[in-house]
This record gives structure tokens, C-alpha cells and sequence, in this order.
């Protein structure tokens, strides 16, 4: 697909987002639909929240969903028939159809990203606000839609008190370093450790990864949720441990079971487990080797493969690494940011994807 970057004024589109929502009435059916991860349901949650106090209107319908459950959220809201859509963390400019299908439904849609632009959607009725076009000298994948949302919003209402939710948004997307003096900020304020906020940010990647249909709950208790200390203490922290535990017996077996290609700086991992735990590892094993690239692939099904990639220090961009891995593979997709991507491929076509992957590592050497 080909890549439109377009030229915004950043007023004119702080204007259209103002109007949207000032434009919400207290009786408007909303449907909110967000990225099932940390920085996901933080933005989700930043979003509901600013709405209900500007409005007065309290989210109608609201979906965690990944890209691989598009289908359900296209069904869902064709039945929900909403009179506005807000959409956050979740590409769908990449996805084009199903944002055709969304926009079928309703033509009022408000979307907030940071992942790579691949076309502008914003129209008449669309509201389309993507980090870069805020901020062009931060990539995308360091403006996390959690700060994002909470920047554009707090020029309408007050989010003071949200500020260590953000938080734990911008840390389920690396985004601590570029958003530093933000974090010292909040910690002062509040009295907080940084320790306190990354157990927070796991206690959510747990939920993610072990038991994704508690997310509904988990948005419940975060959206009613006074202090980090409380969520800390609830009773969603019971899975945390259960996730380390199986990162652990995983990652120890790297050396073992991984294609390790030290020419390329390349860890190509296959794993097994009942979780779709392959971005947890993706992150772990790359934190601690920020210089090479990380591929984990993982069979979810029988018929598919699904894969996350990283790299840490931006000299290789997973995004387009993953996008041309899966060129000429049917029934694949792929995308996301520079230093961290994902996408999923047909079982046949395994082998074929990680000669890919090596080939076009070796060629850019």
C-alpha cells in the first residue's frame, strides 16, 4: 500500500478534534474501540473519561480488540448502529476495509493513533489524528496514543488525576525515555517509584496475555481506580506472577531452541504456549538485547503462525522488515512501529517467511 504523508495544520486539526467532541450530546450512543494492550486501554480510558466529564455522556458500547478480531468489531457495531465512533491504538489505515465497514455504519468517527501513516482518512466527518502529525519531529512510536489523547483532552477538562494512568500507557510502549520529564513530574506530585508504575504496566501485560477477556473488568476497575497503590493491591495482581513464571521457563530455553544468525544480529524464535504470549517475550528478550533484531514467532492455531518483532535501537525498522517478509504471502498481514511490529501468516508458509526474514537482514548488511 502506498504511504500518503500529508501536510496538517496542526490548529485546523486541533479544531476539528474540539468540535467533534463538543459536538457529543449526553444522550449520544458512543462505541469505543481500543487496542487490547497497556497503552490501548489507558487511551480508552483517558478518552471515556474526558468525555463523560466535558458531555456528560457516558460511553455506550466498548471493545478491546486486536487486529486479528477486526471481523468482531466490523459485526458489533453493524448491530450497535452508534452515532459516533471513537477509535484509538488501532491502525485502521492499514486496515482499509474494515474502516470502510466501520464508516458504513456511521459516518461521525473520531480516530487517534501513533502507528506508521499509511493513508490520511480525514474527511468531512472523520477526524483522523495521527502523533506525527502533532509532533513531527518525535516518531509515532515514541508518542504513545495514552499521551497523546491525555494532551488533546486536557485542553478541554481537567485529567490531572489520570496522570499516573498515563503513565502506565506510555510504559507499555517503551516511551519512558522520551516522556521523562512528564514521569518526574507525576512521581513528585504523587509520591510515586518508577518500580511502582513498571509492576503496574505488567500487572495490565499479564491480563493481556494470560486472560484477554478480562479486559471489560479491567477498564471497570481502572475507570473507578484512585491510586496506583489500589490497582496494585486488587485482585488482577494474582496473574502477574503467573506470566513470569512462564517468560522465565521460556526465555531459558532460547538458546537452545532459537536460530540465532550472530552475522545479521538476528534471534528467530519459534515458541510454545497455551498464552498468545509471543510479545511479552518479544519484549523481554529484547530489553536485554537492544542491538539485535528479535522475531518470535508462535502457533496459535493449527493453520496459522503469528509473530512479533523488535529491535531497540532503531537501526532496523520491524515495520518494514515484516512488511516485506510478508510480501507474496497470501492471507498475511503486517505492521506496526520501527522498533516494535507484529503480524501473522499462513502455517504453509513458515518456512518461506523466515528465509525472508534472514534474507532480507543479509541484504541490508
Amino acid at each position: 500500500m502506498a504511504i500518503i504523508m500529508p501536510e496538517h495544520d496542526k490548529n485546523e486539526l486541533f479544531g476539528r478534534f474540539q468540535r467533534f467532541i463538543k459536538q457529543i450530546k449526553p444522550k449520544d450512543r458512543i462505541t469505543l474501540c481500543y487496542h487490547r494492550d497497556p497503552d490501548g486501554v489507558v487511551s480508552a480510558l483517558v478518552t471515556a473519561k474526558a468525555i463523560e466529564r466535558y458531555s456528560g455522556c457516558k460511553i455506550k458500547f466498548l471493545h478491546a480488540s486486536d487486529y486479528n478480531e477486526l471481523h468482531i468489531l466490523e459485526k458489533a457495531i453493524a448491530e450497535e448502529n452508534p452515532d459516533k465512533i471513537v477509535i484509538v491504538d488501532l491502525s485502521l489505515d492499514s486496515k482499509l476495509n474494515s474502516f470502510a465497514e466501520l464508516n458504513k455504519h456511521c459516518k461521525a468517527i473520531l480516530m487517534l493513533d501513533h502507528h506508521k501513516i499509511y493513508q490520511d482518512l480525514n474527511s468531512e466527518d472523520v477526524v483522523f489524528i495521527k502523533s506525527q502529525y502533532i509532533d513531527e519531529d518525535l516518531d509515532g512510536s515514541k508518542y504513545p496514543v495514552s499521551k497523546l489523547s491525555f494532551d488533546l483532552f486536557s485542553n478541554l477538562v481537567d485529567l490531572t488525576d489520570m496522570e499516573w494512568v498515563v503513565c502506565l500507557g506510555i510504559l507499555g510502549d517503551n516511551g519512558f525515555q522520551s516522556w521523562e520529564k512528564f514521569f518526574n513530574k507525576v512521581m513528585q506530585e504523587n509520591n510515586l517509584e518508577i518500580e511502582a508504575l513498571r509492576s503496574a504496566t505488567e500487572l495490565i501485560n499479564s491480563i493481556e496475555t494470560i486472560h484477554p477477556e478480562l479486559f471489560p473488568q479491567l477498564f471497570d476497575y481502572l475507570y473507578s481506580c484512585k491510586n496506583l497503590n489500589d490497582f496494585l493491591q486488587s485482585e488482577f495482581n494474582e496473574y502477574r506472577q503467573e506470566l513470569y513464571d512462564l517468560a522465565d521457563k521460556i526465555i531459558a530455553e532460547m538458546d537452545d531452541k532459537a536460530d540465532i544468525h550472530n552475522s545479521t544480529d538476528l534471534i528467530l524464535y519459534k515458541i510454545n504456549a497455551k498464552y498468545n504470549i509471543k510479545s511479552f517475550i518479544a519484549n523481554q528478550i529484547s530489553y536485554d538485547n537492544p542491538a539485535k533484531t528479535v522475531v518470535i514467532m508462535q502457533e496459535m492455531n493449527p493453520d496459522r503462525i503469528w509473530f512479533s518483532a523488535r529491535r531497540q535501537d532503531f537501526k532496523v525498522k520491524m515495520n518494514e522488515l515484516l512488511e516485506e517478509a510478508v510480501k507474496g504471502i497470501p492471507d498475511s498481514s503486517a505492521g506496526g512501529h520501527i522498533p516494535a511490529a507484529a503480524g501473522s501468516i499462513p502455517k504453509s508458509y513458515e518456512d518461506r517467511f523466515k528465509e525472508n526474514i534472514v534474507k532480507i537482514l543479509k541484504e541490508g548488511k
